[in-house]
This record gives structure tokens, sequence and C-alpha cells, in this order.
């Protein structure tokens, strides 16, 4: 039974480094979807001042997501969840259906590619937050530090 412990340990271990790793990524892809929404920010006229923030709130969350706490990893997948809805309605929709922005050219386009990678960069990360077991198990795995018994 002991040995068996173990292994289910060593598993449990392994399993966490692997979410630990697959973290990183979701973090990294979270700074890239902070880069987009920064470069498509300044070609949308008309924007939802709350655009504004979205940028800076992504970094934050993908540098609090690394924190080994269950209210860190809610908060992050929240806040990548609300990032991708309002880059859909107020970004991406308001962009998208602003005659100004349509005589753009191929600004327009370039600029709705950019919204469009940004929304999907958002929603990776806030996918991989709740379903990747690894990840899950690098916020609840505790090492046994084993019983002694004397």
């Amino acid at each position: 039974l002991a040995m068996y412990k173990k292994l289910m340990d060593e598993q449990k271990a392994k399993s966490a480094k692997r979410g630990f790793v697959i973290l990183l990524t979701a973090a990294a892809t979270g700074l890239a979807s902070a880069l987009l929404i920064y470069l498509a920010k300044p070609n949308a006229s008309g924007q939802h001042p709350l655009m504004d923030y979205l940028p800076a709130g992504a970094i934050v969350f993908s540098l609090f997501m690394i924190l080994k706490s269950k209210f860190a990893k809610i908060m992050s997948a929240l806040y990548f969840a609300a990032c991708m809805v309002l880059l859909v309605y107020p970004g991406l929709a308001g962009y998208a259906l602003d005659p100004a922005n349509q005589a753009l050219g191929k600004t327009f386009v370039i600029n709705l590619i950019i919204y469009a990678a940004a929304v999907a960069m958002c929603a990776v990360t806030f996918i991989r937050l709740f379903t990747n077991k690894d990840i899950e198990e690098y916020y609840t795995y505790k090492p046994n530090k084993g019983s002694r018994r004397k």
C-alpha cells in the first residue's frame, strides 16, 4: 500500500510539472493576446473606453495565473472570458460595423484579423485554464511528505 501511494504521488508530481509548463504556455498566449489587443486598439475609432484597459489587464492576469492559488486561476479565467466577450461586442462588432473604419480598405481587413486573433487567444487561455487536468493538478498538488512511524 505504501508503494502504491508513493507511485501515485510521483504520478501526481509529474502531472503537476506538466501542468506548470502548460500553464506557462497559457500565460504566453495571454501575453500575446495583450499585444494583439494593444496593436488593434489605436486603429479602432469610436471604441468603448473600457477597451483601453484590456491589454494591461491581460498582462496582469497572465502573470497572476502563475501563482499557485485557486483564486488566481479562477480570477484569470474570468478575466479572459470577460476580455473575450468585450473583444467580440464592443471591439470586433463595433469596429466592423463602423463605416469610417470600412473605408480604410486593406488596414480594415488587417485589423479585423488582429481582433479575431486576440479573441481566439483569449478563448484558448480561458479554455485551457478550465479544462486541462494537468493545470488542475498543478493548482491542487501538495507533495506528500510521508508519515514516519516509530
